[in-house]
Parts: structure tokens; C-alpha cells; sequence
């Protein structure tokens, strides 16, 4: 009987150490990521004064899940709400066990439960990220939000400024990012008519008013007019593509907010170029 206790004991221990691993690598690597972000603690890196909220985020207990994702566990933190679930997953993990690497990749789930209308359903973003270093670009390879398992919105972006040779580096590179490229596509129906609860006909058709001819063509300006008069209950497919030669930062956003209403999508899209098309249904 001993000898079997002892064979259980030495089978179990290495998928026990493999698990304590995992757990720690998913606990250094959360630490390392929200460090870019907030902070560190010491090691040469910047160290904020910030909310012991924010605090709280970066010392989040980790738990290993399947095909290397990291689960959040917020335990008694109130930073999700109670029904909402928080995985990421970085490529390579190995990057978490040097505080000088940063991943190529990474992921985000958030799994969540919404309440509509007096009925529940299932809502679950994702997030794809990689990275260019020698371009100095942040890719959003993709963002996905499906409701009750059904695709609601899909986008992809191009962010410029992003040179992150190091997490130093990322960091005095956030406050520069800028947006070159993005291509979104939007599938509304009645039942997640919510979606768009806070855009209302009158803000579509000023934002439209306010460009230019070159910020947004004849074609595009019709398609968004005609999206505005589905609101509030839009039923159809919704595309919208953004490019710009410079980027849209931080800074143009901020002197875009600050111009009269009719003067501020003009500002904003300074240097850049609106495309959407509108398939109702």
C-alpha cells in the first residue's frame, strides 16, 4: 500500500510542478503587462502614483487555463462585475519570465452576461494584437463581439507609433499611438438595437455635414444618411473604413473636442478619409 502511495505521489507530481509553473508565468505575465500600462514597482521602470484600484489590477491572482490562456481572478477586487470573465493569452508565454521581453502576440476574453429588455444573453468580446517592432505598428488582427453566439461586430486596425522595443519604450510610446487604419463591420437587428442606444440620427447627420468631400465621398455621405434615417432601430449590415496618412492621436482628438459642433468632424478627420456603406435589411 505504501509503495502504490508513493508511485501516486511520484506520477502526480510532475503535472502538479508543471501546474505551479503555469500559474506563476500567468502571474508574472499579468503583472508585466499591466506594468506597461499603470506601472512598476521599482526595476528601473516607472513607477505611478495611481488609485488603489489600479493597484489592485496589477496584483490580480491568475489561474492557467487550456491552449496556454491565463484566467483573471478578481476575488474580492470590485474592478469586473460579478458575471463577467476575464482570460489573455501572450505569445510567447516565455516573454513573462523576462522583465525586458514583451510578446508578439496577444489576446483578450471577456465573457459576460447582459440583460436586455427583461431577458438575458450571452455577450463575449475578443480581442487578436501583435506587433512590428522594426514598423513601429500595433495591429489589431481582429475584435470580435458576438452576442448569444452571433457575430455582432468584427473590426481591424492599423496603430502607428507603437515602438516597443521594450516595455521602457512601450511605455513612453502609449501616449503617441495613433490610429493609420481601421475597417469595421457592424451585423444590427432589433434585438441588439442597444448597441447603438447612444447615437441618434441628428449626431449622424452633423458628423456628415461637418466633413469635406475629400474627408467623405458623395457615395459614403448618402450610405451614412440612409443609416441614419434606420435609427434608432437599424436593422442591416454596416460598414465603415478610416484611413489616414498621419494617424488620428491623442492630440487631434483633443483640439477636435475642443471646436464648435459643426466645426469638430472636420478637425478630427484632418488629413484622413471616411468610407462606410450601408446594407439594410
Amino acid at each position: 500500500m505504501i509503495r502504490f502511495l508513493c508511485l501516486l505521489a511520484l506520477l502526480a507530481s510532475p503535472a502538479t510542478a508543471q501546474r505551479a509553473s503555469e500559474t506563476a508565468r500567468c502571474e508574472a505575465g499579468w503583472r508585466h503587462l499591466v506594468g506597461i500600462v499603470i506601472g512598476y514597482e521599482g526595476g528601473g521602470m516607472f513607477d505611478f502614483t495611481m488609485p488603489d484600484e489600479w493597484v489592485a489590477l496589477r496584483e490580480l491572482d491568475q489561474k492557467p487555463d487550456v491552449d496556454g490562456w491565463c484566467r483573471v481572478i478578481s476575488g474580492d477586487a470590485d474592478l469586473f462585475s460579478d458575471d463577467t470573465r476575464v482570460a489573455w493569452r501572450a505569445i510567447p508565454a516565455e516573454f513573462a519570465d523576462d522583465p525586458n521581453s514583451l510578446p508578439t502576440e496577444l489576446a483578450f476574453r471577456f465573457d459576460a452576461m447582459m440583460t436586455q429588455n427583461g431577458r438575458s444573453e450571452s455577450v463575449q468580446t475578443l480581442l487578436k494584437l501583435s506587433h512590428s517592432p522594426g514598423d513601429g505598428l500595433l495591429i489589431v488582427d481582429g475584435l470580435g463581439v458576438f452576442i448569444d453566439d452571433q457575430e455582432a461586430l468584427t473590426a481591424s486596425a492599423v496603430i502607428g507609433g507603437a515602438y516597443f522595443d521594450d516595455p521602457r519604450a512601450a511605455q513612453m510610446s502609449l501616449l503617441g499611438l495613433h490610429l493609420d487604419q481601421l475597417a469595421l463591420t457592424a451585423t444590427l437587428a432589433p434585438a441588439n438595437a442597444y448597441l447603438l442606444k447612444d447615437i441618434t440620427r441628428a449626431d449622424v447627420v452633423d458628423f456628415v455635414e461637418g466633413l469635406s468631400f475629400a474627408q467623405m465621398d458623395r457615395r459614403s455621405r448618402s450610405e451614412a444618411l440612409d443609416f441614419a434615417r434606420a435609427l434608432p432601430r437599424a436593422a442591416g449590415v454596416l460598414d465603415v473604413t478610416f484611413a489616414s496618412d498621419r494617424g488620428l492621436g491623442l492630440m487631434q482628438i483633443g483640439v477636435a473636442t475642443s471646436q464648435d459642433k459643426e466645426d469638430m468632424p472636420g478637425f478630427l478627420l484632418d488629413g484622413a478619409q471616411m468610407a462606410v456603406d450601408w446594407q439594410p435589411k
